[in-house]
């Protein structure tokens, strides 16, 4: 009689050696050896991808926020430093001159600051906007020029104090966004500005003032 080759019920058809081993004597399988490593699963990987996306959202905000604050911060600190520096070099101008004068612009624009020196030493303050530009000269030739920029939409303007003695005065109007931005234009729909006025005076002639006539 020809071997029965045909596979029975019970052999272990497609099973490998190691699990072929710890089959029990009745040709079942162990439970243990039956389970299969699990593969990972749709659901998962979309829960991992998720909460990946939320930590780096979470990230992106905390990262624009830190910028934004370190600009407003800068641009706090230089302006500062520009009112700073106009105070002193202003100061510095009026007290050393003999003469000032407040002089209208002839296109209804803000009035200039002509100080005279000694020498035929002449310095001239221009506003512009929110530009104050500074022009020493003597005679005819130019020896100094200087800008002091202000937050955009801020407004400048002079004024004289009849003496003795004559005093010279600044007033500064700054122009902030709540929150920390100075506006970019004058005609932008953005939040209405909050300003804050500063104010520089200043003797002229204080530095003169021991001398005695002769």
């Amino acid at each position: 009689k020809r071997p029965n080759t045909r596979p029975s019920a019970t052999d272990d058809v497609g099973v490998s050696p190691g699990e072929a081993e710890m089959t029990n004597r009745n040709g079942k399988r162990s439970p243990k050896t039956s389970r299969r490593c699990g593969a990972t699963s749709l659901i998962e990987v979309i829960v991992m991808m998720s909460v990946g996306m939320v930590i780096l959202g979470i990230a992106m905000t905390t990262i624009h926020l830190l910028l934004r604050a370190e600009r407003h911060t800068t641009q706090a600190v230089w302006h500062n430093t520009t009112i700073t520096r106009l105070s002193r070099v202003l100061r510095d101008d009026v007290h050393a001159v003999r003469e000032a004068a407040v002089e209208a612009d002839d296109d209804d624009g803000p009035a200039n600051l002509v100080l005279t020196a000694d020498n035929d030493r002449r310095i001239v303050y221009t506003i512009e906007e929110h530009e104050l530009k500074r022009t020493e000269s003597i005679g005819e030739t130019v020896k100094r020029r200087n800008s002091f920029f202000l937050p955009v939409g801020s407004s400048l303007q002079f004024a004289q104090v009849a003496g003795p003695p004559s005093v010279v005065r600044l007033e500064i109007e700054r122009a902030t966004i709540a929150g920390g931005t100075a506006k970019k234009t004058k005609s932008s729909t953005d939040e209405p500005t909050a300003r804050r006025t500063l104010t520089i005076e200043s003797i002229v002639g204080r530095d003169h003032r021991f001398e005695r006539a002769n």
